[in-house]
């Protein structure tokens, strides 16, 4: 059925969080947006993370290094990352179910190449707080983001959703390689 769809991965970095890692991997695997791969960046955790993490065997791919800040950590997973589409997670941070395949749904037809979503307030036990972080003073439904034509990105206007940042990798490969012809 989904043999024409792009892969998306969902990076997930961790830090000593041994307490919520799971409930983010797990929701990453219970996407319903197939092809979908997970990579977990452990950033030299000393607490049960990596026992954690290794629970999870093949489902996930891991990357293991030493404490080297959470850029260091981004960074490893944006090269293990395959998917056309990338979707940053913090550990302590959860996805609902459809959103990689809202995300993937609304770059259809458009020159986006970064989404940010808004991040919705939970308590430990993922129960909602009734807040949406950052706060404006306009509703996210009917804005749109413009940057410069020059740069060639577009930001469009997205339902708010969980907390995640997601790039479409092609294009921002692309990017660093002519920043660096500069």
């Amino acid at each position: 059925m989904h043999e024409h769809r792009p892969l998306a991965t969902v990076v997930i970095i961790n830090y000593n969080y041994e307490k919520f890692v799971a409930a983010a991997i797990d929701s990453a695997l219970e996407q319903s947006y197939q092809p979908l791969e997970v990579v977990v960046v452990d950033d030299g955790s000393t607490d049960g993370s990596r026992t954690i993490i290794a629970g999870y065997k093949n489902r996930v791919r891991t990357v293991l290094q030493n404490n080297g800040g959470q850029g260091a950590a981004y960074n490893a997973g944006w090269r293990a990352a395959h998917g056309e589409f990338v979707l940053f997670l913090d550990s302590d941070d959860v996805l609902t179910k459809d959103a990689i395949a809202k995300v993937v749904q609304a770059f259809e037809g458009n020159e986006a190449v970064k989404v940010q979503f808004y991040l919705a307030q939970v308590d430990r036990n993922l129960k909602p707080l009734g807040f949406l972080l950052p706060s404006y003073d306009f509703s996210p439904m009917t804005t749109t983001m413009l940057v410069p034509r020059r740069a060639g990105m577009r930001i469009e206007r997205l339902s708010s959703m969980r907390s995640c940042r997601l790039l479409t990798k092609s294009c921002i490969d692309t990017l660093l390689t002519a920043t660096r012809r500069v």
